[in-house]
């Protein structure tokens, strides 16, 4: 017998509908197929539990799952509801006659409950548009897919509500948000307020003027100083939020599953405070911060052996900040900044350290003593590379593929490099 039911995956910001057809045969084996990934071929223990528990079982048939368009990868744990409805159809272990006009998503737990999901508001963005009568998902995620007008929206807590509503009519109370009111209704409660802030004067003042104009503003003091605390509150001095604005907002959020749990509209302008080694986030109506300046220096490349790209390998491969490395080899975490960017050399006395750090000794690689040697001599002369071509009668590029060790620098450049900086 085949049933299908109904789901959606989440591509980027937008949602698409995915058929997942259910076809119970003689024999025995579950087969799930159209590129799941292993989250969703891991859901049938899931289901197995969860059915147990509340009464109901798989049967020992040839069960085939097919999540449709099979060439769309699916992702993430949301489709144990939807599949679990399927089996019980598909098998007549409850019946299920308007199956057809609901969209069904929802991760259980071996007791039957279930577990929020992701992308609820673009998934019932998608469902409006598709037809769908009505939106059945975790009582989690109802009020922010309630945002949208004109779609039946329904909360569960467990498994057992979703089948005692198709099989026993049994009816779920539908979640209704008045999105407008809801809204307006939260625009003037901001979480953070500056009359936490005692004193400061003319930081807030600063912060007025940068809100009222959109600038930029840095704040610099020492750890303590309340730099993170002032921040944190300039939402709350900010022109408010569109309802266009405030809808967008919650449709990121809700993709990434940052919308709090029962919550609706999203009325106030969110606070980012990301790490300053990455190089994204969700700058949408949002104040912005990093507690540290930005590295916007991409991971070196395989290519580049010079001493400041082989620091920052080896600490990004460790998940080592600046200021850990410094600590570790005992520089300032500035200099060790200009390690990294190759601004200079450490000092002798640092050296056994950074040896320490990178594993190896790196002053005695043979294929790079050329480029210690140019990189020592340019620094302690206080030159460019752009003057050092010069006076070599070289490109640039050559004394950066030098410095960079790279192996196809040729003999004859070595040898010309090496009678300059006289060194035999």
């Amino acid at each position: 017998m085949l049933k299908k039911v109904y789901a959606s995956a989440v591509f980027g910001v937008e949602a698409s509908t995915i058929t997942v057809e259910v076809n119970v045969d003689s024999g025995i084996g579950y087969h799930l197929v159209g590129l799941p990934d292993n989250a969703i071929k891991e859901s049938n223990f899931r289901i197995a539990a969860a059915l147990q528990n509340n009464g109901y079982k798989i049967p020992g048939k040839k069960i085939i799952i097919n999540m449709s368009p099979a060439d769309l990868r699916k992702e993430g744990s949301a489709y144990d509801l939807t599949l679990a409805i399927g089996i019980l159809v598909a098998t007549k272990q409850i019946k299920a006659n308007h199956l057809e006009d609901y969209l069904i998503m929802g991760e259980l737990s071996l007791d039957g409950n279930l577990q929020p999901i992701k992308g609820a508001l673009p998934i019932a963005v998608k469902a409006k548009e598709e037809g769908f009568k009505g939106f059945i998902l975790p009582k989690q995620n109802a009020k922010e897919a309630a945002i949208v007008d004109g779609l039946e929206v329904f909360g569960v807590e467990n498994i057992k509500e979703v089948i005692d509503h198709f099989d026993k009519d049994v009816c779920i109370k539908q979640t209704i948000i008045n999105t407008k009111e809801e809204f307006y209704k939260n625009l003037d409660f901001p979480e953070f307020d500056f009359s936490d802030v005692k004193g400061q004067e003319s930081i807030k003042r600063c912060m007025e003027i940068a809100a009222a104009g959109g600038h930029n503003i840095i704040l610099i003091g020492p750890p303590g100083a309340g730099k993170t605390m002032l921040a944190k509150r300039l939402p709350s001095i900010l022109p408010p939020m569109t309802l266009s604005e405030a809808l967008e907002t919650t449709k990121i959020h809700s993709v990434v599953g940052r919308v709090k749990a029962h919550a609706g509209i999203m009325a106030q302008r969110p606070f980012r405070s990301p790490h300053h080694t990455i190089y994204g986030s969700l700058p949408i109506c949002n104040v912005h911060i990093t507690t540290e300046k930005p590295e916007y220096r991409p991971f070196p490349k395989e290519s580049d052996n010079s001493l400041g790209a082989c620091l920052k390998r080896k600490r990004l491969e460790q998940e080592w900040t600046q200021q850990q490395v410094s600590d570790f080899i005992g520089v300032g975490k500035d200099c060790y900044q200009n390690y990294e960017w190759n601004l200079f050399i450490p000092h002798v006395r640092f050296r056994g350290k950074v040896n320490e750090f990178l594993g190896y000794n790196y002053w005695d690689d043979g294929s790079g003593s050329l480029a210690n040697r140019v990189l020592m001599y340019r620094i302690e002369n206080k030159l460019t590379m752009s003057e050092l071509a010069i006076k070599l009668d070289i490109s640039c590029h050559s004394i950066e593929r030098i410095e960079k060790k790279e192996k196809h620098v040729s003999v004859s450049m070595s040898n010309k490099v090496n009678h300059f900086i006289k060194v035999r």
